[in-house]
């Protein structure tokens, strides 16, 4: 968050996610870090998380097992946190490599990021039965108005 404002805080919180150090449950990652890293740099750091996670999943990117957009953008969202990257504060949120990606790009450091973050579960087969019921009961009510 500081550095959304500009406020380069070098240690760790200790209160977020990111920070929490008494996480067990951390993954090296530093191959699809490169990946993700390498993206934003070939595209010249002109697109945003989402567009970037397109490209990734379009070219068909194959590290150590296949990522959906997902895994992608846990990774992206924990570089962002861990300071390689961040968002342009011009209006748009295109995404720049900072100074701290430059020891994992050149293979200088390693990339250690949480493994425990769950996906979101999808909705179950009755809530979009309701969710269609529901438009079905709005657009007879409005049929019946006019």
């Amino acid at each position: 968050l500081l550095n959304y404002f500009s406020d380069n805080y070098l240690g760790p919180c200790l209160n977020c996610d990111i920070c929490d150090e008494s996480v067990k449950n951390q993954k090296n990652v530093t191959q699809e870090a490169l990946v993700a890293l390498r993206c934003v740099h070939e595209t010249k750091q002109k697109y945003d998380v989402d567009q970037l996670i397109g490209i990734l999943i379009e070219s068909g990117v194959f590290v150590e097992w296949p990522l959906d957009a997902y895994d992608w953008k846990v990774i992206y969202r924990q570089l962002i946190a861990g300071g390689m990257l961040r968002a342009k504060m011009d209006g748009s949120t295109k995404i720049e490599l900072t100074a701290k990606a430059l020891p994992v790009i050149r293979g200088e450091q390693e990339v250690w990021l949480r493994t425990d973050i769950s996906k979101p579960s999808k909705p179950s087969k009755k809530t979009s039965k309701k969710t269609t019921r529901r438009k079905r009961a709005r657009k007879s009510r409005r049929r019946r108005r006019y």
